[in-house]
Protein backbone atom coordinates (compact mmCIF):
# COMPACT_ATOMS: atom_id res chain seq x y z
CA UNK A 1 0.00 0.00 0.00
CA UNK A 2 1.26 3.46 -0.85
CA UNK A 3 1.94 5.84 2.05
CA UNK A 4 -0.71 8.40 2.98
CA UNK A 5 -0.05 11.72 1.23
CA UNK A 6 -1.74 13.98 -1.24
CA UNK A 7 -4.59 16.20 -0.14
CA UNK A 8 -6.62 15.48 3.01
CA UNK A 9 -10.02 16.81 4.04
CA UNK A 10 -8.34 19.10 6.59
CA UNK A 11 -6.49 20.88 3.77
CA UNK A 12 -9.71 22.34 2.34
CA UNK A 13 -11.37 25.62 3.31
CA UNK A 14 -14.70 26.95 2.13
CA UNK A 15 -14.42 30.10 -0.03
CA UNK A 16 -18.04 30.88 -0.91
CA UNK A 17 -21.40 31.46 0.66
CA UNK A 18 -23.96 28.83 -0.20
CA UNK A 19 -25.27 29.64 -3.66
CA UNK A 20 -22.77 32.56 -3.78
CA UNK A 21 -25.07 34.99 -1.93
CA UNK A 22 -28.29 34.55 0.01
CA UNK A 23 -30.50 36.95 -1.93
CA UNK A 24 -29.45 35.65 -5.34
CA UNK A 25 -29.65 32.03 -4.24
CA UNK A 26 -33.19 32.46 -2.90
CA UNK A 27 -34.32 33.73 -6.29
CA UNK A 28 -32.26 31.60 -8.66
CA UNK A 29 -31.58 28.42 -6.64
CA UNK A 30 -27.88 28.09 -7.50
CA UNK A 31 -27.80 24.38 -6.65
CA UNK A 32 -24.82 22.98 -8.58
CA UNK A 33 -21.33 24.16 -9.39
CA UNK A 34 -22.01 22.53 -12.74
CA UNK A 35 -18.87 23.67 -14.56
CA UNK A 36 -15.51 24.99 -13.43
CA UNK A 37 -12.37 26.18 -15.20
CA UNK A 38 -9.22 28.15 -14.49
CA UNK A 39 -8.88 30.66 -17.32
CA UNK A 40 -6.23 33.29 -18.07
CA UNK A 41 -6.72 35.49 -21.16
CA UNK A 42 -3.83 36.25 -23.50
CA UNK A 43 -1.73 39.09 -22.09
CA UNK A 44 -3.41 39.06 -18.66
CA UNK A 45 -1.20 39.13 -15.60
CA UNK A 46 -3.46 36.81 -13.66
CA UNK A 47 -6.19 34.27 -14.19
CA UNK A 48 -9.44 33.53 -12.40
CA UNK A 49 -11.47 30.52 -11.37
CA UNK A 50 -14.77 30.48 -13.28
CA UNK A 51 -17.84 28.58 -12.07
CA UNK A 52 -21.08 28.03 -14.01
CA UNK A 53 -24.20 27.16 -12.05
CA UNK A 54 -26.98 24.60 -12.44
CA UNK A 55 -30.27 25.97 -11.08
CA UNK A 56 -33.40 24.43 -9.52
CA UNK A 57 -32.12 20.92 -10.07
CA UNK A 58 -34.92 19.20 -8.11
CA UNK A 59 -37.52 21.00 -10.22
CA UNK A 60 -35.76 20.06 -13.46
CA UNK A 61 -35.34 16.42 -12.35
CA UNK A 62 -39.07 16.18 -11.61
CA UNK A 63 -39.85 17.73 -15.00
CA UNK A 64 -37.67 15.18 -16.84
CA UNK A 65 -39.06 12.27 -14.81
CA UNK A 66 -42.67 13.30 -15.46
CA UNK A 67 -42.01 13.71 -19.19
CA UNK A 68 -40.25 10.35 -19.48
CA UNK A 69 -43.08 8.56 -17.66
CA UNK A 70 -45.98 10.19 -19.49
CA UNK A 71 -44.47 10.75 -22.92
CA UNK A 72 -46.01 14.22 -22.87
CA UNK A 73 -44.29 17.45 -22.03
CA UNK A 74 -45.46 19.42 -18.99
CA UNK A 75 -46.75 22.87 -19.83
CA UNK A 76 -43.94 24.81 -18.17
CA UNK A 77 -40.22 24.22 -17.72
CA UNK A 78 -39.34 25.14 -14.10
CA UNK A 79 -36.04 26.70 -15.08
CA UNK A 80 -34.11 29.39 -13.21
CA UNK A 81 -31.59 31.24 -15.40
CA UNK A 82 -28.01 30.25 -14.46
CA UNK A 83 -24.94 32.42 -14.07
CA UNK A 84 -21.16 32.40 -14.28
CA UNK A 85 -19.08 33.73 -11.38
CA UNK A 86 -15.33 34.19 -11.07
CA UNK A 87 -12.96 34.17 -8.15
CA UNK A 88 -9.68 36.07 -7.81
CA UNK A 89 -7.06 34.23 -5.74
CA UNK A 90 -6.37 36.04 -2.50
CA UNK A 91 -9.73 37.78 -2.40
CA UNK A 92 -11.98 37.42 0.63
CA UNK A 93 -14.55 35.01 -0.80
CA UNK A 94 -15.50 37.58 -3.41
CA UNK A 95 -17.31 36.14 -6.43
CA UNK A 96 -17.89 38.49 -9.34
CA UNK A 97 -20.89 37.77 -11.54
CA UNK A 98 -19.69 37.91 -15.18
CA UNK A 99 -22.68 36.34 -16.95
CA UNK A 100 -26.32 36.17 -15.86
CA UNK A 101 -28.64 34.30 -18.22
CA UNK A 102 -31.47 36.62 -17.24
CA UNK A 103 -29.80 39.14 -19.55
CA UNK A 104 -30.28 36.88 -22.58
CA UNK A 105 -34.01 37.68 -22.70
CA UNK A 106 -36.88 35.28 -23.22
CA UNK A 107 -34.56 32.51 -24.39
CA UNK A 108 -32.89 32.66 -20.99
CA UNK A 109 -36.05 31.31 -19.39
CA UNK A 110 -35.51 28.00 -21.20
CA UNK A 111 -31.96 27.48 -19.88
CA UNK A 112 -31.06 26.26 -16.41
CA UNK A 113 -27.34 25.49 -16.37
CA UNK A 114 -23.84 25.99 -17.71
CA UNK A 115 -22.88 22.35 -18.12
CA UNK A 116 -19.26 22.51 -19.31
CA UNK A 117 -16.37 24.95 -19.76
CA UNK A 118 -13.20 24.65 -21.82
CA UNK A 119 -10.44 26.90 -23.12
CA UNK A 120 -9.76 26.91 -26.86
CA UNK A 121 -7.54 29.04 -29.08
CA UNK A 122 -10.05 30.23 -31.65
CA UNK A 123 -10.36 32.71 -34.49
CA UNK A 124 -11.05 36.24 -33.27
CA UNK A 125 -14.43 37.86 -33.81
CA UNK A 126 -12.91 40.77 -35.78
CA UNK A 127 -12.40 38.44 -38.78
CA UNK A 128 -8.78 39.54 -39.21
CA UNK A 129 -7.47 36.00 -39.03
CA UNK A 130 -5.86 36.15 -35.59
CA UNK A 131 -6.42 33.57 -32.88
CA UNK A 132 -6.78 34.10 -29.15
CA UNK A 133 -7.45 32.02 -26.06
CA UNK A 134 -11.21 31.96 -25.41
CA UNK A 135 -13.28 30.67 -22.53
CA UNK A 136 -16.14 28.53 -23.87
CA UNK A 137 -19.24 27.73 -21.80
CA UNK A 138 -21.96 25.25 -22.83
CA UNK A 139 -25.53 25.22 -21.55
CA UNK A 140 -28.45 22.87 -20.96
CA UNK A 141 -32.14 23.60 -21.38
CA UNK A 142 -34.91 23.22 -23.94
CA UNK A 143 -32.08 23.93 -26.38
CA UNK A 144 -28.35 24.09 -25.67
CA UNK A 145 -25.91 26.74 -26.79
CA UNK A 146 -22.24 27.65 -26.72
CA UNK A 147 -21.04 31.02 -25.45
CA UNK A 148 -17.49 32.33 -25.46
CA UNK A 149 -15.47 35.21 -24.07
CA UNK A 150 -11.98 36.45 -24.87
CA UNK A 151 -11.57 38.17 -21.48
CA UNK A 152 -14.08 36.46 -19.21
CA UNK A 153 -15.38 39.91 -18.27
CA UNK A 154 -19.02 40.85 -17.82
CA UNK A 155 -20.48 42.07 -21.11
CA UNK A 156 -17.88 40.28 -23.23
CA UNK A 157 -19.81 37.12 -24.18
CA UNK A 158 -21.09 36.02 -27.57
CA UNK A 159 -23.14 33.02 -28.65
CA UNK A 160 -21.44 30.95 -31.36
CA UNK A 161 -23.56 27.79 -31.59
CA UNK A 162 -27.03 26.46 -30.71
CA UNK A 163 -28.70 23.04 -30.94
CA UNK A 164 -32.23 24.33 -31.42
CA UNK A 165 -35.27 23.47 -29.25
CA UNK A 166 -34.77 19.75 -28.64
CA UNK A 167 -34.09 19.23 -24.92
CA UNK A 168 -30.36 19.17 -25.44
CA UNK A 169 -27.37 19.32 -23.19
CA UNK A 170 -23.75 19.96 -24.14
CA UNK A 171 -21.79 18.42 -21.30
CA UNK A 172 -18.92 17.05 -23.40
CA UNK A 173 -16.28 19.26 -25.02
CA UNK A 174 -12.69 18.44 -25.96
CA UNK A 175 -9.82 19.81 -27.99
CA UNK A 176 -8.40 17.18 -30.34
CA UNK A 177 -5.95 17.66 -33.20
CA UNK A 178 -6.35 21.43 -32.90
CA UNK A 179 -10.14 21.29 -33.27
CA UNK A 180 -12.96 21.87 -30.80
CA UNK A 181 -15.45 18.99 -30.45
CA UNK A 182 -18.91 19.08 -28.85
CA UNK A 183 -21.08 16.19 -27.70
CA UNK A 184 -24.87 16.44 -27.57
CA UNK A 185 -26.93 14.57 -24.98
CA UNK A 186 -30.70 14.23 -24.82
CA UNK A 187 -32.15 13.69 -21.36
CA UNK A 188 -35.79 13.09 -22.27
CA UNK A 189 -36.32 9.71 -23.94
CA UNK A 190 -40.07 9.50 -24.55
CA UNK A 191 -40.43 12.42 -26.92
CA UNK A 192 -39.35 12.70 -30.54
CA UNK A 193 -35.68 13.62 -30.29
CA UNK A 194 -32.60 12.32 -32.13
CA UNK A 195 -29.82 10.05 -30.87
CA UNK A 196 -26.50 11.46 -29.65
CA UNK A 197 -24.42 13.71 -31.87
CA UNK A 198 -20.83 15.01 -32.13
CA UNK A 199 -19.98 18.33 -33.79
CA UNK A 200 -16.62 19.93 -34.60
CA UNK A 201 -15.11 23.32 -35.39
CA UNK A 202 -11.63 24.23 -36.58
CA UNK A 203 -12.08 27.95 -35.86
CA UNK A 204 -14.26 27.96 -32.74
CA UNK A 205 -17.15 29.71 -34.50
CA UNK A 206 -18.49 27.47 -37.28
CA UNK A 207 -19.54 23.96 -36.25
CA UNK A 208 -20.51 20.99 -38.39
CA UNK A 209 -21.69 17.47 -37.51
CA UNK A 210 -19.29 14.55 -37.33
CA UNK A 211 -21.72 11.91 -36.07
CA UNK A 212 -25.50 12.23 -35.70
CA UNK A 213 -26.88 8.71 -35.26
CA UNK A 214 -25.61 7.61 -31.84
CA UNK A 215 -22.93 5.52 -33.59
CA UNK A 216 -25.72 3.59 -35.28
CA UNK A 217 -27.53 2.83 -32.02
CA UNK A 218 -30.66 4.86 -31.24
CA UNK A 219 -30.32 3.93 -27.56
CA UNK A 220 -27.13 5.98 -27.36
CA UNK A 221 -29.07 9.08 -26.28
CA UNK A 222 -26.09 11.18 -25.29
CA UNK A 223 -22.38 11.87 -25.60
CA UNK A 224 -21.44 12.28 -21.97
CA UNK A 225 -17.67 12.66 -22.22
CA UNK A 226 -15.02 13.36 -24.88
CA UNK A 227 -11.26 13.01 -24.45
CA UNK A 228 -8.22 13.07 -26.69
CA UNK A 229 -6.13 9.95 -26.02
CA UNK A 230 -3.52 8.01 -27.97
CA UNK A 231 -4.05 10.24 -31.07
CA UNK A 232 -7.79 9.42 -31.14
CA UNK A 233 -10.89 11.22 -29.93
CA UNK A 234 -12.67 8.96 -27.44
CA UNK A 235 -16.40 9.36 -26.79
CA UNK A 236 -18.47 7.84 -23.99
CA UNK A 237 -22.22 7.48 -24.45
CA UNK A 238 -25.36 7.39 -22.34
CA UNK A 239 -27.35 4.23 -23.02
CA UNK A 240 -29.88 3.46 -20.30
CA UNK A 241 -31.18 0.35 -22.09
CA UNK A 242 -28.02 -1.62 -22.97
CA UNK A 243 -25.26 0.06 -20.95
CA UNK A 244 -22.83 2.75 -22.07
CA UNK A 245 -20.48 2.42 -25.02
CA UNK A 246 -17.03 3.91 -25.63
CA UNK A 247 -15.97 4.72 -29.19
CA UNK A 248 -12.87 6.18 -30.75
CA UNK A 249 -12.91 8.32 -33.90
CA UNK A 250 -11.00 11.05 -35.73
CA UNK A 251 -7.71 9.19 -35.35
CA UNK A 252 -4.40 9.15 -37.25
CA UNK A 253 -5.98 7.37 -40.23
CA UNK A 254 -8.24 10.11 -41.60
CA UNK A 255 -10.21 7.63 -43.65
CA UNK A 256 -11.00 5.26 -40.79
CA UNK A 257 -14.47 5.13 -39.32
CA UNK A 258 -15.46 5.05 -35.67
CA UNK A 259 -14.34 2.00 -33.66
CA UNK A 260 -16.22 0.58 -30.68
CA UNK A 261 -13.86 -0.01 -27.73
CA UNK A 262 -16.25 -0.81 -24.84
CA UNK A 263 -19.89 -1.91 -24.86
CA UNK A 264 -22.65 -2.99 -22.46
CA UNK A 265 -21.48 -0.67 -19.69
CA UNK A 266 -18.05 -2.25 -19.37
CA UNK A 267 -18.12 -4.45 -16.26
CA UNK A 268 -21.90 -4.11 -15.78
CA UNK A 269 -24.67 -3.40 -18.30
CA UNK A 270 -26.45 -1.34 -15.65
CA UNK A 271 -23.77 1.34 -16.06
CA UNK A 272 -25.94 3.58 -18.20
CA UNK A 273 -23.53 6.47 -18.85
CA UNK A 274 -19.79 6.90 -19.28
CA UNK A 275 -19.96 10.14 -17.35
CA UNK A 276 -16.39 11.35 -16.97
CA UNK A 277 -12.91 10.59 -18.29
CA UNK A 278 -9.27 11.54 -17.83
CA UNK A 279 -5.84 10.42 -19.00
CA UNK A 280 -3.62 9.47 -16.06
CA UNK A 281 -0.24 7.73 -16.21
CA UNK A 282 -0.75 6.83 -19.86
CA UNK A 283 -4.19 5.26 -19.54
CA UNK A 284 -7.72 6.56 -20.12
CA UNK A 285 -9.93 6.31 -17.03
CA UNK A 286 -13.72 6.32 -17.45
CA UNK A 287 -16.26 6.54 -14.64
CA UNK A 288 -19.89 5.43 -14.88
CA UNK A 289 -23.18 6.69 -13.51
CA UNK A 290 -26.86 5.84 -13.24
CA UNK A 291 -28.92 9.03 -13.42
CA UNK A 292 -30.54 9.86 -10.06
CA UNK A 293 -29.36 6.43 -8.88
CA UNK A 294 -32.35 4.64 -10.42
CA UNK A 295 -32.98 3.59 -14.03
CA UNK A 296 -36.67 4.26 -14.62
CA UNK A 297 -36.55 2.82 -18.13
CA UNK A 298 -35.32 -0.64 -17.12
CA UNK A 299 -36.42 -0.63 -13.49
CA UNK A 300 -33.12 -1.08 -11.67
CA UNK A 301 -31.09 1.13 -9.44
CA UNK A 302 -29.20 1.56 -6.21
CA UNK A 303 -25.97 0.43 -7.79
CA UNK A 304 -22.66 2.19 -7.25
CA UNK A 305 -20.49 3.60 -10.00
CA UNK A 306 -17.69 1.68 -11.71
CA UNK A 307 -14.34 2.86 -13.07
CA UNK A 308 -12.43 1.26 -15.93
CA UNK A 309 -9.17 2.18 -17.63
CA UNK A 310 -8.16 1.68 -21.25
CA UNK A 311 -4.58 1.23 -22.44
CA UNK A 312 -2.90 2.16 -25.74
CA UNK A 313 -4.02 -1.16 -27.26
CA UNK A 314 -7.70 -0.54 -26.43
CA UNK A 315 -7.63 -3.23 -23.76
CA UNK A 316 -9.58 -2.31 -20.65
CA UNK A 317 -9.75 -3.48 -17.05
CA UNK A 318 -12.00 -2.70 -14.09
CA UNK A 319 -10.46 -0.35 -11.54
CA UNK A 320 -13.51 0.01 -9.26
CA UNK A 321 -16.37 -2.50 -9.52
CA UNK A 322 -16.86 -6.23 -9.62
CA UNK A 323 -13.54 -8.14 -9.66
CA UNK A 324 -11.60 -4.86 -9.75
CA UNK A 325 -7.84 -4.45 -9.56
CA UNK A 326 -8.28 -2.06 -6.61
CA UNK A 327 -10.37 -4.44 -4.52
CA UNK A 328 -13.15 -1.87 -4.32
CA UNK A 329 -16.60 -2.98 -5.39
CA UNK A 330 -18.95 -0.58 -7.19
CA UNK A 331 -19.28 2.85 -5.62
CA UNK A 332 -16.12 2.32 -3.55
CA UNK A 333 -18.14 -0.28 -1.60
CA UNK A 334 -21.15 2.06 -1.19
CA UNK A 335 -24.09 1.34 -3.50
CA UNK A 336 -25.39 4.89 -2.95
CA UNK A 337 -22.34 6.36 -4.73
CA UNK A 338 -24.31 6.34 -7.97
CA UNK A 339 -22.04 8.65 -9.97
CA UNK A 340 -18.35 8.83 -10.61
CA UNK A 341 -18.84 12.54 -11.25
CA UNK A 342 -15.43 14.02 -11.97
CA UNK A 343 -11.76 13.17 -12.41
CA UNK A 344 -8.89 15.58 -11.96
CA UNK A 345 -5.14 15.10 -11.75
CA UNK A 346 -3.33 17.30 -9.24
CA UNK A 347 0.28 17.21 -8.06
CA UNK A 348 0.84 13.63 -9.24
CA UNK A 349 -2.39 12.26 -7.79
CA UNK A 350 -5.65 11.38 -9.48
CA UNK A 351 -8.79 12.48 -7.63
CA UNK A 352 -12.31 11.30 -8.31
CA UNK A 353 -15.59 12.50 -6.81
CA UNK A 354 -19.02 10.94 -6.36
CA UNK A 355 -22.69 11.79 -6.19
CA UNK A 356 -24.00 10.01 -3.10
CA UNK A 357 -27.75 9.54 -3.24
CA UNK A 358 -27.71 8.48 0.43
CA UNK A 359 -28.67 12.11 1.14
CA UNK A 360 -31.90 11.60 -0.79
CA UNK A 361 -32.42 8.19 0.84
CA UNK A 362 -32.01 9.77 4.29
CA UNK A 363 -34.56 12.44 3.38
CA UNK A 364 -36.99 9.72 2.28
CA UNK A 365 -36.55 7.77 5.51
CA UNK A 366 -36.98 10.90 7.57
CA UNK A 367 -40.24 11.79 5.80
CA UNK A 368 -41.52 8.19 5.68
CA UNK A 369 -43.66 8.12 8.86
CA UNK A 370 -45.61 11.20 7.81
CA UNK A 371 -45.90 9.87 4.25
CA UNK A 372 -47.34 6.57 5.53
CA UNK A 373 -49.88 8.38 7.68
CA UNK A 374 -50.88 10.46 4.68
CA UNK A 375 -51.28 7.42 2.45
CA UNK A 376 -53.36 5.68 5.14
CA UNK A 377 -55.96 8.40 4.76
CA UNK A 378 -55.22 10.50 7.82
CA UNK A 379 -54.42 13.45 5.51
CA UNK A 380 -51.52 14.49 7.71
CA UNK A 381 -49.55 17.21 6.02
CA UNK A 382 -45.92 16.31 5.39
CA UNK A 383 -43.97 19.04 7.13
CA UNK A 384 -40.36 19.88 7.74
CA UNK A 385 -40.72 18.20 11.14
CA UNK A 386 -42.63 14.95 10.63
CA UNK A 387 -43.04 12.37 13.41
CA UNK A 388 -40.03 10.09 13.39
CA UNK A 389 -37.84 8.24 15.84
CA UNK A 390 -34.69 9.77 14.34
CA UNK A 391 -33.79 13.27 13.32
CA UNK A 392 -32.87 14.09 9.75
CA UNK A 393 -29.25 14.52 10.86
CA UNK A 394 -29.28 11.05 12.39
CA UNK A 395 -30.55 9.52 9.16
CA UNK A 396 -27.82 11.37 7.24
CA UNK A 397 -25.18 9.88 9.53
CA UNK A 398 -26.69 6.40 9.43
CA UNK A 399 -26.79 6.32 5.64
CA UNK A 400 -23.26 7.80 5.45
CA UNK A 401 -24.58 10.59 3.26
CA UNK A 402 -22.45 13.27 1.62
CA UNK A 403 -20.35 13.27 -1.54
CA UNK A 404 -17.08 11.34 -1.48
CA UNK A 405 -13.64 12.07 -2.90
CA UNK A 406 -11.02 9.36 -3.39
CA UNK A 407 -7.40 9.68 -4.52
CA UNK A 408 -4.76 7.44 -6.04
CA UNK A 409 -1.14 7.74 -7.12
CA UNK A 410 -0.99 4.56 -9.20
CA UNK A 411 -4.60 3.94 -10.25
CA UNK A 412 -4.82 0.78 -8.14
CA UNK A 413 -4.59 1.84 -4.50
CA UNK A 414 -7.24 4.39 -3.54
CA UNK A 415 -7.58 6.40 -0.34
CA UNK A 416 -10.55 8.47 0.88
CA UNK A 417 -10.25 12.25 1.16
CA UNK A 418 -13.80 12.89 2.39
CA UNK A 419 -16.89 10.72 2.69
CA UNK A 420 -19.29 13.21 4.25
CA UNK A 421 -19.40 16.21 1.90
CA UNK A 422 -16.54 17.87 3.82
CA UNK A 423 -18.69 17.99 6.92
CA UNK A 424 -21.92 19.05 5.20
CA UNK A 425 -23.85 15.94 4.21
CA UNK A 426 -26.19 18.07 2.10
CA UNK A 427 -23.23 18.41 -0.28
CA UNK A 428 -24.43 15.20 -1.87
CA UNK A 429 -21.82 15.32 -4.62
CA UNK A 430 -18.68 17.03 -5.83
CA UNK A 431 -19.67 18.09 -9.31
CA UNK A 432 -16.47 19.86 -10.34
CA UNK A 433 -12.76 19.96 -9.53
CA UNK A 434 -9.98 22.13 -10.91
CA UNK A 435 -6.21 22.25 -10.49
CA UNK A 436 -4.90 25.81 -10.88
CA UNK A 437 -1.40 26.75 -12.11
CA UNK A 438 -0.40 28.08 -8.66
CA UNK A 439 -0.96 24.65 -7.10
CA UNK A 440 -4.38 25.37 -5.61
CA UNK A 441 -7.03 22.67 -5.93
CA UNK A 442 -10.69 23.70 -6.11
CA UNK A 443 -13.92 21.79 -5.48
CA UNK A 444 -17.50 22.68 -6.41
CA UNK A 445 -20.40 20.93 -4.73
CA UNK A 446 -23.92 19.91 -5.70
CA UNK A 447 -26.25 20.99 -2.92
CA UNK A 448 -29.94 21.66 -3.70
CA UNK A 449 -30.71 22.05 0.02
CA UNK A 450 -28.47 24.99 0.97
CA UNK A 451 -26.96 26.03 -2.37
CA UNK A 452 -23.62 25.10 -3.95
CA UNK A 453 -20.32 25.45 -2.10
CA UNK A 454 -16.79 26.14 -3.38
CA UNK A 455 -13.76 24.88 -1.45
CA UNK A 456 -10.04 25.15 -2.04
CA UNK A 457 -6.81 23.53 -0.83
CA UNK A 458 -3.69 25.66 -1.24
CA UNK A 459 -0.21 24.18 -1.65
CA UNK A 460 1.58 23.50 1.60
CA UNK A 461 4.46 25.79 2.54
CA UNK A 462 7.10 23.18 1.76
CA UNK A 463 5.59 22.63 -1.69
CA UNK A 464 5.65 26.36 -2.46
CA UNK A 465 9.34 26.53 -1.50
CA UNK A 466 10.12 23.73 -3.94
CA UNK A 467 8.38 25.47 -6.85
Amino acid sequence: MLPECGLRSADFVKISENGFDAEDNETDLNDYAWSMLWFQPDGAKEGHLYVGTGNNIFGIANYITETNQNGEEPTELPSRPPEIRRYTPGSSNDWEKVFDYKDVGDDGLQTYGFRRMIAYRAVDSDNKGGRSNYLYAATQGIGASIWRSKTGDAGDWEQVHSTGPNHASIRAMAVHDGKLYLGYAYDIVNVDIPPAEIWVSDNGVDFEPVMQDGFGNENNRGIETLFSFNDWLFAGTKNDKQGYEVWKLQGPDKGAGAVKVVEHGGPDSRNEAAGTSVVFNGKLYIGSLIYYGFNRREGYGFKGCDIIRIDENDEWETVVGKNSISGYDSGFNFFTNAYCWQFKEHDGWLYTSTFDDATAVAELLYQLPAAIEYLQGQQKRITDDPPTLLTREAWLRMTKAGGDIFKTQDGVHWLPVTQDGLGNRDNYGWRTMESAPDGTFYLGSANPYDGLEIWKAEPKAEEVEQQ
